[in-house]
């Protein structure tokens, strides 16, 4: 479900909001058109979905809100000391909490790269954290060229008082907005002390002395280390996609998997085997309580062909150790916990099949299981 709501334009780098773009000099507005979609949060992971396309509806003035501003990718840690602030906030001041982001990523319409660096979280997703981490409404701006080059006075004053009608925002300490990225957290201070506008600028939030951050996470993923990761997210990273077809390898060699086909827009952890989890059906990307114990190869396959896998993802196959396994074309969400090893090539599948059963023992034991009769896992004693 989502509904959007249009005003003045809004933009800027990184994530940087903009505003209704004026003229230099003249105070004239140019045309330049904002537009929020608002997103209920959903459990499918599908990115925009069914939220397409951006259509009008009545702004959102009235309710006076506290705006708690960011692109949000992820929503780890940090992010959620910063909304728990903004909840706070807004009730000292009786408001609602409205999360603002941005979509698509404004990295991806900035940069010249595109930004294929990979999120952390479709807008499904991340919605579905904002709402859990307090937030009564999550508004995503429709984030173009246009948008991105507006000039920093403009966002805070049509967007922000007039469209929005924000009491009060919450921004992080290196938040930047506006053309050229001339705006920062000083300056809305003090565009909001003139308006009457309460700004607060949150500290960053630190982790074994590191500041938690999105690129954080995602330098953490692509080493493989999805436990870092999982630590400066809250959660484990997941990947959701749907059950199809693959070769029957596993099977033939005795582990049968589920082959994963999961959305290449969301960043994979680097290749690898690893202890993981999988929950069959839509799910929230913070709910494993309905987790099955599994453990998984994402990869290349490169004992059973070329493995370079350029110009492709990685393929992931996830062997269920305790449950039913999916059948094809279920949707899965599969969350990672611990990387055990490289993927590499093997000399035979006997060998394969040698190393996929230590794999299997030492992701059993991470669940705390053990092989019982008929080789099905059951907790370990003790």
């Amino acid at each position: 479900m989502a509904e959007a709501v249009q005003g003045p334009a809004a933009g800027g780098e990184r994530g940087r909001p903009g505003g209704l773009s004026r003229s230099p000099g003249s105070g004239r507005d140019l045309d330049v058109k904002t537009e929020f979609l608002e997103v209920e949060g959903g459990t499918e992971g599908r990115g925009l979905g069914a939220v397409s396309p951006w259509e009008a509806a009545p702004p959102v003035g009235s309710d006076r809100p506290v705006a708690a501003i960011g692109v949000f990718d992820g929503v780890h840690v940090g992010h959620r000391s910063l909304l728990r602030r903004g909840l706070v906030l807004a009730r000292e001041r009786k408001a609602p909490l409205v999360a603002v982001t941005f979509w698509p990523h404004p990295d991806r319409v900035v940069r010249r790269d595109g930004g294929k660096g990979g999120l952390l979280t479709t807008l499904g997703d991340k919605a579905a954290l904002l709402r859990a981490a307090g937030a009564q409404r999550v508004l995503a701006l429709k984030f173009t060229e246009q948008v991105a080059a507006v000039e920093p006075e403009a966002f805070f004053t049509e967007t922000l008082v007039e469209t929005l009608g924000c009491q009060a925002v919450v921004v992080g300490f290196n938040f930047t907005f506006g053309r050229g990225a001339r705006g920062d957290a000083a300056l809305l201070a003090e565009l909001g002390k003139a308006a009457g506008v309460e700004v607060v600028v949150h500290p960053p939030v630190r982790i074994r002395g590191r500041v938690v951050s999105s690129s954080a996470v995602r330098q953490a993923l692509r080493e493989g280390d999805v436990e870092r990761a999982a630590l400066l997210l809250g959660r484990p990273h997941s990947l959701v996609g749907t059950v199809s077809r693959g070769y029957g390898r596993g099977q033939t060699l005795g582990f049968p998997t589920a082959n994963v086909e999961y959305a290449g827009e969301v960043l994979c952890p680097a290749t690898g085997v690893y202890v993981c989890s999988l929950v069959r059906g839509d799910v929230a990307p913070d709910d494993v309580s309905r987790a099955l114990p599994s453990v998984a190869n994402l990869g290349f396959r490169p004992t059973f062909g070329p493995s370079d896998g350029e110009g492709i993802p990685p393929g992931l196959e996830v062997h269920v150790l305790a449950g039913e396994p999916p059948g094809y074309g279920e949707r899965v969400r599969v969350f990672f916990h611990r990387r055990l090893r490289a993927e590499r090539t093997f000399s035979s599948p006997e060998e394969l099949a040698a190393q996929i059963s230590r794999d299997r023992e030492r992701a059993l034991t991470f669940f705390g299981l053990s092989l019982g009769r008929g080789d099905r896992p059951q907790l370990a004693p003790g």
